[in-house]
């Protein structure tokens, strides 16, 4: 398998000079350009995994209202924010035996219905165990979303394109790590400005 890309009518013959160089560096313009179908694509993407990631992070600035709602301690907080952790490692390591059987599309609105079943599920729970449940729920279908949006934009677009398409998909982790800490008060710009750049350090 080699890296040259095809012939077109719109693309003259290159000259061995040019071929023996690297595939981006004799890339075109439009070659490199996002096509507005693949574009629409990475826009789910970027969104499933935005809703992924911040769903993850929002736990965190939540922790003082749910230890007064359900009356826990700090140490019984921590279960709930490890229990996504515990429940996305489980099922991280057991899909990697089978996961790769299944069409991609499916695999991942699958799992994305099961992570916002357990999303649903955490709105509802009555008490801290069922929100236990429901955060390990989570975290076992949104663990493993992730990796099946990269394996599909590996699949659908050229490696011409790929890099700029996982840039433009992973850019949800740093936008939602930006906004999931944040909380509602007066100074919701200052702490928005702090969040970004202590994202992009």
């Amino acid at each position: 398998m080699t890296n040259d890309l095809p012939a077109t009518a719109s693309t003259p013959p290159r000259t061995p000079a040019e071929e023996a160089l690297p595939v981006r560096q004799r890339a075109t313009a439009a070659e490199t350009r996002l096509t507005p179908a693949e574009w629409g694509l990475l826009s789910i993407l970027t969104l499933m995994q935005f809703s992924v990631t911040i769903d993850f992070i929002i736990i965190a600035p939540l922790g003082p209202q749910l230890m007064r709602v359900f009356g826990i301690d700090t140490a019984q907080f921590g279960w709930t924010v490890a229990a996504y952790a515990f429940g996305a490692g489980l099922s991280s390591f057991s899909a990697a035996f089978f996961l790769d059987r299944f069409d991609r599309k499916r695999a991942l609105l699958v799992l994305f219905t099961g992570f916002t079943v357990g999303t649903f599920c955490c709105a509802l729970a009555s008490g801290y165990h069922a929100m236990l449940a429901a955060r390990f729920m989570t975290g076992v279908f949104g663990g493993v979303c992730g990796g099946v949006v990269l394996a599909i934009v590996g699949d659908a677009i050229p490696e011409i394109r790929r890099a700029t398409a996982m840039g433009t998909v992973m850019s949800a982790f740093a936008l939602a790590s930006a906004l999931g800490v944040l909380q509602k008060s007066d100074t919701f710009w200052s702490d928005f400005e702090k969040s970004v750049c202590y994202v992009l350090v």
